[in-house]
């Protein structure tokens, strides 16, 4: 059983077993229902305080009407976000007598001062300015702090009529928080939970550009959070900064992380798939929460699927409510109680066949999830004996059910995720001693067509594929240490991905074609199985982390090239193809830290470029600082990895917490300038260097001048230089690079080298030039 520190049972209590002290919650919302005034909206939320209705209601505020100020000299000081007003007004939005917010019709501006290194840098990639001030037009405001009381001190409101121009503001404010198939869930918990506390919400039009938003929330990992208008759509948001409130600063803890008010610890799935594929399922899932009755939960299933029944435990009908067609449902707690068991019932097309290919889409929507799922599973699929079929987890049972396939999939540590697949698939199992069995699943009919149509196919792809799988799984236990996996499962996609889960790994049927020559398909079907360390066994903390789970499961695919498929050209030669990749992103992708973040406006190919491929080159970097250039020896590196994987199993682990095992591995040497440079940092050098020489007595003298540009002054690496002497054997010597212009002198040498190799081993990410003196 994975250890969870105590914060949450892993297994449902028995009743009675487990003794858990809630803090009480006063759910803002519910306090206000026998206060609401007889208008159409209000009357809407007292006879169904749904998260809908509610949102419904602020967005048709439209009071006869309206306690009304005057704007002039309004100022709004929130974690480093500040809004000021001239002239103009500021009504309040008002139901049951409470005021939830209000719109302010007023020119002014609106300022951002992020605290931290990497959001400046964002947003003066994004406005030119670490410290953007925008022009407002008027702004709608959602708060459960201290506003109300700023508005007041100083003006008097007034009754007043409600202006067309505040109904606009009212309306374009609450349709980025009310979707046509989602709501705003930080939003609901605040006022219909109680939830969180110091809630502050400002949507505003801005002169020429998008509307923005600025938000804090007690709710969020990080509290402060600052975008605009997506990508044109017109009720989402881009978040563009992210940060932490002012009192965690100058060091805020990253280690901290936000539980959810809601958790799943377990899960009993029982699904059926007939002919078809038509898929309908039963999802037993034993809640924990620490809300009170009445509170509201979002879970989400996929839109595919249609919610037939929703009970509690005890066969009671659950209150929900969810959009037609969308994959949100709000479900309310019915009592005080910490745990229950919610049973749904629930069927539609998650499998689809299409262009003789069984396409699943969303392969993680099929059940009901909530909050951050890490739950154990208890999965029973009775599928149709036309397909074969897989899923996650050990396989305890399998049973023929006359024309069906009965089958038990269990896993005991809590996991973020499952999946299953199936298809007119042929299956191959493949026995390697030391390792569980590989079965891999795959369309040979498919394949036979493709070799009949003359395009360069493998005769028997699944052979290679197993290869590579069982090489890199005997590796990977070798160096991160051995993973308790009863069968490790295969299967074939139509799609150009690929996508792992405990134990089951999708794989793109472009990699059964056939192994191409360069190498990617080694390192493609490495990095996957490599997941199963670096994503589910250590998961990573936040977004900020992910580049702990792809940049080192991109590195582990290299790695294996290199050390298990014996190609050492192929792996450098990967490594220049990613740098060339990230020099083409110079000055524009932002840094690892910013995780999902990278791909903003609209530029998704940051993220694998950034997050996958940076992400390794740090790895690889490390790998160097490691690497005792005298024998070659990689123990010290070797031992790094095993710490890691094996210090963080079962957990969840931060960059910092990454950053700490380096130092201590180190020696306790400081490795911040490293991580503010490479993981924080977007900066990659250029290196322009150049050497002279000369006989002396006692054996030659070299200088070596380096010229460091396209990064700041106090840029610093340390960069591996290798002399050759021919027969007489090679020499590496460690310089420390920094400044924009350097010279230093190398120790005495022998005798004159024959080469010279600046940046030896591809040590550094970084752009090399050689030049004369």
């Amino acid at each position: 059983m994975v250890e969870n520190r105590g914060l949450i049972p892993v297994v449902p209590p028995e009743p009675g077993v487990v003794d858990i002290r809630y803090s009480p919650v006063v759910p803002v919302f519910r306090a206000l229902i026998p206060l609401v005034l007889s208008t159409a909206p209000a009357q809407a939320m007292q006879d169904d305080p749904t998260p809908r209705a509610f949102l419904t209601a602020l967005q048709e505020f439209e009071p006869a009407t309206a306690s009304v100020a005057t704007a002039a000299g309004i100022r709004l000081e929130r974690e480093g976000g500040v809004l000021a007003f001239g002239e103009g007004t500021v009504t309040l939005i008002e139901i049951g007598g409470e005021v939830l917010g209000a719109v302010v019709d007023a020119p002014g501006t609106f300022r951002l001062d992020p605290p931290e290194p990497v959001e400046r840098w964002q947003m003066e990639q994004i406005f030119e300015s670490p410290t953007p001030e925008l022009e407002i037009e008027g702004a709608f405001l959602l708060f459960a702090d201290s506003t109300l009381a700023e508005f007041q001190a100083g003006r008097s409101f007034a009754a007043a009529p409600f202006s067309d121009r505040s109904r606009k503001l009212v309306e374009e404010g609450t349709k980025f928080l009310l979707h046509d198939r989602t709501v705003d869930s930080e939003v609901i918990r605040t006022f219909l939970n109680g939830e969180g506390e110091g809630f502050f919400h400002a949507h505003f039009d801005v002169r020429g550009e998008d509307p923005h938003y600025f938000r804090v929330s007690s709710l969020d990992e990080e509290e402060v959070s600052f975008g605009r208008e997506r990508d044109g759509r017109g009720d989402y948001y881009e978040n563009l900064a992210r940060f932490h409130k002012a009192a965690d600063y100058p060091e805020p803890d990253p280690r901290e992380y936000v539980l959810p008010s809601a958790q799943v610890l377990h899960y009993e799935l029982e699904s059926r798939i007939e002919s078809g594929p038509d898929f309908s399922a039963r999802a037993r899932a034993y809640l924990s929460t620490e809300l009170g009755q009445g509170s509201w939960i979002p879970f989400s299933l996929s839109s595919d699927l249609e919610l037939r029944s929703l009970k509690w435990g005890d066969g009671t009908s659950v209150a929900y409510e969810r959009e037609d067609g969308g994959p949100q449902i709000w479900v309310q707690i019915p009592n005080d109680e910490g745990f229950h068991q919610l049973l749904a019932v629930y069927d539609g097309d998650v499998v689809r066949f299409r262009d003789e290919l069984y396409w699943f889409p969303n392969p993680t929507g099929w059940y009901p999830r909530t909050g951050r799922t890490h739950a154990t599973f208890d999965m029973t699929f009775l599928v149709s004996d036309n397909y074969a079929f897989v899923a996650s987890g050990a396989r305890t049972e399998v049973e023929k059910v006359d024309d069906m396939v009965r089958s038990r999939w269990v896993l005991e540590a809590p996991v973020s995720q499952v999946s299953f697949n199936l298809g007119d698939y042929e299956e191959h199992v493949y026995e390697n001693e030391g390792l569980p069995p590989i079965r891999i699943q795959l369309d040979q009919d498919f394949h036979r067509d493709l070799r009949a149509t003359a395009i360069l196919q493998d005769r028997n792809p699944e052979e290679a594929v197993a290869k590579d799988l069982a090489s890199s799984l005997r590796f990977f236990q070798t160096v991160y240490g051995p993973l308790d996996l009863p069968e490790f499962n295969v299967s074939e996609i139509p799609y150009l991905h690929g996508q792992a889960f405990p134990g089951l790994i999708h794989l793109s049927l472009v990699t059964f074609v056939r192994t191409r020559e360069q190498g990617f398909d080694e390192m493609f079907r490495a990095h996957e199985v490599a997941h199963q360390w670096w994503g589910f066994s250590v998961q990573p903390r936040s977004y900020r982390d992910r580049w702990l789970s792809e940049g080192l499961a991109e590195f582990s695919g290299l790695w294996y090239l290199e050390t298990v498929r014996m190609s050492r050209v192929r792996y450098f030669q990967a490594l220049e193809d990613t740098r060339d990749e990230i020099l083409d992103r110079r000055d524009e992708a932002g840094p690892i830290s910013l995780g999902s973040r990278v791909a903003i406006a609209g530029r998704n190919e940051d993220y694998s470029t950034i997050i996958y491929g940076k992400g390794a080159w740090v790895i690889h970097m490390l790998r160097n600082l490691f690497l005792d250039t005298e024998t070659l020896d990689e123990s010290g590196f070797e031992a790094l990895m095993w710490d890691v994987a094996n210090r963080f199993k079962g957990q969840r682990i931060t960059t910092a917490e990454f950053q700490d095992v380096v130092e201590e591995h180190l020696g306790g040497v400081d490795m911040q300038w490293f991580f503010d440079q490479w993981v924080h940092g977007s900066s990659i050098p250029t290196y322009r260097w150049a050497t002279r020489g000369e006989e002396v007595e006692g054996g030659y003298r070299l200088t070596l001048r380096v010229r460091q540009e396209d990064v700041p002054e106090d840029f610093k690496m340390i960069v591996p230089v290798t002399l050759s002497f021919g027969d007489e054997g090679m020499a590496t010597v460690r310089v420390l690079v920094t400044g924009p212009e350097m010279e230093v002198e190398l120790p005495l040498l022998p005798q004159e080298p024959d080469e010279v190799v600046f940046n030896d081993h591809s040590a550094v990410l970084a752009e090399v030039d050689r030049e004369g003196l």
